[in-house]
């Protein structure tokens, strides 16, 4: 809780961009079926580490996935060295409907 609050304030402070919650802050939930692959889904999560990517690099986003089909299910595939997932390191895919869970 305490993240959502600071780190808002740090990218502020940084980069003088302002996140602003949203009216409806509800998880978005994108049917499967319109999502093709090579869709791509910038993300940032108030977890400190996407910040400083977010200060580096000057983008909005800490993290970046795309959406793969493979043998008819729909996938989304990272890099990654996060606590999010079972898999915690290096390249990998989650089903989406796993990975949208998750994501909330």
């Amino acid at each position: 809780m305490y993240q959502e609050i600071l780190n808002p304030k740090l990218i502020e402070h940084a980069t003088k961009y302002q996140w602003k919650r949203r009216e409806n802050d509800s998880p978005i939930q994108i049917d499967e079926a319109l999502i093709q692959s090579g869709d791509y889904f910038a993300i940032t999560r108030m977890d400190g580490l996407d910040q400083i990517i977010q200060i580096g690099t000057g983008s909005h986003s800490g993290h970046s996935v795309v959406a793969l089909r493979m043998d008819g299910e729909l996938y989304i595939v990272e890099s990654q060295e996060a606590w999010y997932w079972p898999i915690k390191h290096g390249i990998q895919r989650n089903p989406y409907k796993t990975w949208l869970v998750n994501a909330a």
